[in-house]
């Protein structure tokens, strides 16, 4: 298979197969090892504790954890791994996974019975599902912005990567204007501008999540490209005149009613001949795929995420024209590009 960079930074599961590993690479982190291993040359046991301020039997301990689980060598001094290392060129979304598969674990242990005898009653109870609460990202108040960003970071952070696989596989290069809808920090459009010089795209979201995103992609060489638009597409009208519509990991958040009237509103909003793709993961295959502790968050969902077809007939009663592909990241993907008919 030819090497696909945009796959590489899948690297960092390696090292969160199972609870007690994420844990304690979590704890790593946290304590100030792994920095401590970057920036010193091989330092002995008492080097590290001097910089962590920890003591000597205890992180004795966490060393010989992380060498379990190949984060680090012993030999004259501790030092990383090569294929940690290699990890590291991916720090932020291995952090931010560790951090979200670990918080994800808990609902995992006390609620899974509730999963699947009763996704309703699951969703009641698991703290995952308080977490993602849109309800509270109407009103700009200081303590919705900060629930807000806490979810956020995991998702920009999934898009952050996911958006660079989607940019590989599709020609973004064709379009001029773009719309993402329940674009949340506008990370998609960011990894989307970055890959087409002359596209300039509108994220449309809920109002905590746009004043999010403006911050967010404000610190990207690609903000003068990217605006944002507030509102609520189950009660707004959507801007209008794009020659691309996207919904990326959108669509399986809500029920089939609601996906019905989005993808009408969003097929008024296509000029016509105009696209609109939808960048989802496919149901979970656990007879297709090995399933890691890193995969804890996505088991979560693993109730709303639907088959392409769902979207694909929805689509094609609209006399759009149809094309799928499909991309393996840390589970399968599809992606659907729609065309609008011309007039």
């Amino acid at each position: 298979m030819k090497h696909q960079p945009w796959r590489d930074y899948l690297c960092v599961d390696q090292f969160m197969n199972t609870a007690i590993a994420a844990r304690t690479l979590e704890t790593a982190f946290e304590l100030g090892v792994i920095d401590c291993l970057i920036d010193e040359d091989a330092p002995c046991l008492e080097d590290i504790c001097q910089v962590t301020g920890q003591n000597t039997g205890s992180l004795s301990f966490l060393l010989e954890m992380l060498e379990s689980i190949d984060v680090l060598n012993k030999n004259n001094g501790y030092t990383l791994t090569e294929e940690f290392n290699h990890a590291l060129e991916y720090r932020d979304i291995l952090e931010s996974k560790l951090a979200f598969s670990n918080f994800a674990a808990v609902d995992f242990i006390k609620y899974f019975s509730d999963l699947i005898r009763d996704p309703n009653e699951f969703m009641q109870h698991a703290e995952m599902f308080r977490l993602f609460d849109y309800g509270r990202c109407f009103e700009d108040t200081e303590d919705n912005i900060k629930y807000a960003r806490r979810w956020m970071a995991f998702t920009t952070m999934l898009t952050r990567y996911e958006g660079r696989a989607c940019a590989a596989i599709h020609d973004f290069g064709q379009y001029k204007s773009m719309l993402d809808i329940g674009g949340n920090s506008g990370e998609f459009c960011v990894q989307v501008c970055k890959s087409t010089p002359d596209l300039k795209a509108t994220v449309f979201d809920l109002p905590v999540v746009c004043k999010i995103g403006v911050e967010h992609v404000g610190e990207t060489e690609v903000a003068d490209r990217i605006s944002f638009v507030k509102g609520d597409a189950l009660e707004d009208e959507l801007p209008t005149g794009f020659d691309l519509v996207s919904f990326k990991s959108v669509l399986h958040d809500w029920p089939d009613d609601y996906v019905v009237q989005f993808l009408k509103q969003a097929y008024e909003s296509i000029m016509p001949g105009g696209i609109l793709i939808i960048f989802e993961r496919a149901p979970f295959k656990p007879s297709e795929q090995l399933i890691t502790y890193s995969h804890i968050p996505l088991l979560l969902f693993s109730n709303t995420l639907r088959q392409p077809d769902f979207y694909v007939s929805l689509l094609e009663e609209m006399g759009c024209e149809i094309t799928i592909e499909t991309v393996e990241l840390d589970m399968p993907f599809f992606l659907i590009t729609a065309r609008r008919p011309g007039d």
